[in-house]
């Protein structure tokens, strides 16, 4: 496994890579803030796309908030680990209130 020095360096590789497979036309990059911003910004630029950022967040179990269950997009449509939401027994109820929370920081953080 190669190390990187840091995130353009992984994007320069990625873009070096994808390069290589197909023309890029009529495509748009989306990047997860933070992390796959840097990322993004170089194989944007190598590649001549536009980019975008797709806001997503994890949902956390009730209580251990750092045990991810499933994940949300801006578009608000949660996207489940059913065998992790069957081991905590969630109504309908909580796993909405879940969602919402999570959702709620997603819009925290885009505006």
């Amino acid at each position: 496994m190669q190390i990187l020095k840091n995130r353009k360096e992984a994007g320069e590789l990625l873009a070096n890579e994808l390069l290589k497979k197909r023309e890029w036309k009529n495509t748009l990059l989306l990047a997860l803030p933070r992390g796959g911003v840097p990322i993004a910004c170089v194989i944007a630029e190598r590649l001549s796309l536009p980019w975008d950022l797709l806001f997503v967040k994890k949902i956390g179990a009730p209580n251990q908030e750092e045990f991810a269950i499933g994940a949300i997009s801006e578009d608000g449509h949660p996207v489940w680990d059913q065998r992790s939401v069957s081991h905590f027994d969630l109504t309908e109820a909580q796993l909405q209130s879940l969602a919402n929370a999570s959702l709620k920081k997603i819009y925290a953080q885009a505006h």
